[in-house]
């Protein structure tokens, strides 16, 4: 695990991730890798909802809910704090790509 370490790649919102696992010999998806939050809504601290953001129609949802929902303070923060996680892996994997053409083209 380099990324988010102290002495590996900077992150704001990772500490210590290996974003590079495998499952019997099988590489895992990052995106299965992003934590699950789990929140309550305002007025039913019995509704219980997780938070997985995994693909980008996920976090456009998310984005949008923050806008018009009534929720609890803590459902905002942990809503936000997954949008963010799945900001910078998206954004990470697309450094990759850029990189992988670079190295392409040379």
């Amino acid at each position: 695990p380099m990324y988010g370490a102290i002495d590996g790649i900077p992150s704001k919102n990772f500490q210590n991730m290996s974003w590079y696992t495998t499952v019997n010999g099988t590489v895992q998806d990052p995106y299965s890798l992003l934590p699950t939050i789990s929140a309550t809504d305002a007025d039913d601290s019995k509704t219980e909802h997780c938070i997985a953001l995994r693909n980008g129609s996920s976090a456009m949802q998310a984005y949008a809910d923050l806008q018009c929902r009534d929720w609890t303070e803590q459902r905002i923060q942990e809503t936000k704090l997954a949008l963010v996680r799945y900001c910078e892996l998206d954004t990470l994997a697309m450094v990759f790509i850029v990189e992988a053409w670079q190295d392409w083209c040379r």
